[in-house]
């Protein structure tokens, strides 16, 4: 398997959204097993998190701080955030803080 990891900008518009996914897509095309690890931020990490998702990869969410939720600017950003979570088959948490 390999690991694949990604931080990126959270702020990006729509057309530029599509060419991160289609170069993300691309990229993760040459491997046969993935295991992508984000930190499921809003941007470039969702569409990562999306793009490994449907290369049939696993993914690995790194949670950097106990009210990570907090940093997000609207409450869709939760919710993709919320359902991503849902998905990952390990989550890391930072160390003392409340999981789930």
């Amino acid at each position: 398997m390999t690991r694949v990891g990604i931080t990126g900008h959270r702020d990006l518009l729509e057309p530029t959204c599509e060419l991160v996914s289609a170069a993300i897509a691309t990229h993760l095309g040459r491997f046969d097993s993935i295991d992508g690890i984000s930190s499921l931020a809003e941007g470039a990490d969702q569409i990562f998190a999306e793009q490994v998702l449907e290369a049939g990869g696993a993914l690995t969410a790194v949670v950097p701080s106990a009210h990570y939720t907090r940093s997000f600017e609207t409450l869709a950003d939760v919710v993709a955030f919320a359902g991503e979570r849902g998905v990952p088959t390990t989550v890391v948490w930072p160390p003392g803080s409340r999981r789930g």
